[in-house]
């Protein structure tokens, strides 16, 4: 593989008599073999070797390029499992824990005998549940379907947790990109549990002994790896499931947690996030939704059904009431074009997640207010469903548009994004006001709307997390969607300018 492969010496190759002894090799070992050694010699060695190569290019194309380590890190003492480190969460789980006694008979993964990093789902807060509920469906969440829409009566859809994105990358690279060589490896994933960390510290109250230790002791296992110590952690990688702006110096989940941006031993790693600043050291990724396919063809299934849906010529805001929402939710309330709904709350029988893209997929656009930062989920919600964001930004900071300007959605997401240029303009109208905002829905003419649907569907591929459990192992399957898919995206933008352990950073751009 990569610049060593046997397929970047094919010619070379085939000019020697390498291929002749490794015909007469393979020809006796297998009868489906000898059954294909009528093509002769050179044509039949050079027919698999190509077949190797296209395999090898289709997981070069899901990777970057990039043969990805990772680490095994040490569980915590304190509720060691059986299962040892989250790298090893894998599909034998899946197989062993079931019930179809769930909704209407649905699989699942029973998650009370799952852990994640060596902690036991059971440990953790039992009136959100939120660690055990990324451990459905290995980290897809709980699965609905939209039963009042019976257009999309093949899918299935899952009650994603929008800070499960650890779970997914590193499925997403054992499943495509991981070796187990460190001499092998260009990156090296770093799965440590923060979320895990800090609910532990919250169990314990100001007791922080323990999980002072757990972060010690992984520094400690990282510093003697043979592959920490190359580079000293420059080529290796953190996934922060939450925002970065969490994570800054004393704030609450730094301290509950143990870690934050700064921290000297991690200053050279690179971070994924789902929203932080751009920066050099991090990629940030777009949030965590509901739909995670595990074809192509199941993303033009969905493109097909969602064009073809009739929608209200309204916009519909799916927003909680916060002080910087109140103006708009009134302006809501006042406007005919307007409707506005508690996200999240179910209609009639629906599921909470379910009523959210029901409703997303009834609007032609939705208003995207920011909350604790600029960015929010149901911008990507209502991109998939084919509803037009609209979001708000000002040359200053504004509570309706966020306050912090360099974490806004164009410069944010312009990394990942980057192969998709002027990707924010092409899919969203941008308001400076909540008047400004109506303005549009009552205005943007037929062409307008078509162009930011077209471009949205065009788009789509770059928001999709594909499904845990899917494996490109078919080299006849067409992948060409899944290689848009976020993850793919940043590994190929991280081979193309890797982080090289420059340190900047001003008064709005510090991690």
């Amino acid at each position: 593989r990569g610049s060593g492969s046997i397929c970047t010496r094919i010619p070379a190759i085939l000019d020697s008599g390498f291929w002749i002894a490794l015909h007469d090799r393979l020809l006796f070992q297998s009868a489906v073999i000898r059954r294909m050694h009528r093509m002769g010699r050179p044509a039949f060695l050079l027919a698999l070797l190509l077949r190797v190569c296209a395999s090898e290019d289709a997981v070069d194309a899901l990777c970057g390029g990039l043969r990805v380590y990772v680490h095994r890190l040490p569980p915590p003492e304190w509720h060691a499992h059986e299962q040892g480190s989250f790298r090893d969460i894998g599909d034998h789980q899946l197989a062993q824990n079931r019930s179809t006694e769930r909704g209407e008979g649905q699989e699942s993964v029973v998650q009370e005998d799952l852990s994640l990093f060596g902690f036991p789902c059971t440990h953790f807060d039992p009136l959100t549940k939120m660690s055990c509920e990324t451990l459905h469906y290995l980290g897809m969440g709980k699965p609905f379907k939209l039963r009042k829409l019976a257009a999309f009566e093949g899918f299935q859809f899952f009650a994603t947790h929008q800070f499960a994105m650890q779970v997914f990358a590193v499925r997403y690279v054992l499943n495509h990109c991981a070796t187990e060589e460190v001499g092998d490896a260009q990156l090296f994933l770093v799965p440590l549990p923060l979320e895990m960390i800090q609910r532990e510290r919250q169990m314990m109250g100001k007791d922080t002994a323990r999980t002072e230790a757990y972060m010690a002791k992984v520094k400690h296992h990282l510093s003697r790896h043979p592959a920490w110590r190359q580079r000293h952690g420059r080529d290796h990688l953190l996934v922060v499931s939450e925002t970065l702006f969490m994570y800054r110096d004393n704030t609450r989940r730094s301290r509950l947690s143990g870690y934050t941006n700064a921290d000297p031993f991690w200053e050279s790693v690179a971070i994924w996030s789902i929203e932080g600043p751009r920066h050099d050291r991090v990629m940030n990724l777009p949030y965590l939704t509901f739909f995670h396919p595990k074809s192509d063809e199941e993303i033009a299934m969905w493109i097909h059904e969602v064009q073809k849906l009739p929608r209200e010529r309204k916009v519909v805001l799916l927003a909680h009431e916060r002080p910087q929402r109140r103006g708009l939710i009134e302006a809501c309330r006042r406007s005919e074009l307007c409707d506005r709904y508690e996200p999240y709350v179910g209609l009639d029988d629906m599921e909470p997640y379910e009523a959210v893209v029901t409703r997303y997929l009834r609007y032609t656009f939705a208003l995207h207010p920011a909350g604790d930062t600029p960015t929010r989920r149901g911008f990507f919600d209502s991109i998939i469903c084919g509803t037009i964001p609209i979001i708000f930004w000002t040359p200053e900071p504004t509570p309706l548009a966020g306050q912090v300007v360099d974490r806004t959605y164009e410069k944010c997401y312009g990394r990942v994004f980057q192969s998709f240029p002027g990707w924010l303009e092409r899919v969203a109208f941008i308001a400076s006001s909540e008047s400004d905002a109506l303005r549009i829905v009552k205005e943007a003419s037929d062409l307008e709307i078509e162009e930011k649907q077209r471009n949205m569907r065009e788009f789509l591929p770059r928001v999709l997390y594909w499904d845990t459990r899917w494996k490109a192992e078919s080299t006849e399957a067409r992948h060409d969607l899944a290689t848009q898919n976020p993850f793919a995206e940043a590994l190929r933008e991280m081979k193309l300018h890797p982080f090289v352990g420059k340190r900047y950073g001003n008064e709005t751009d510090q991690l």
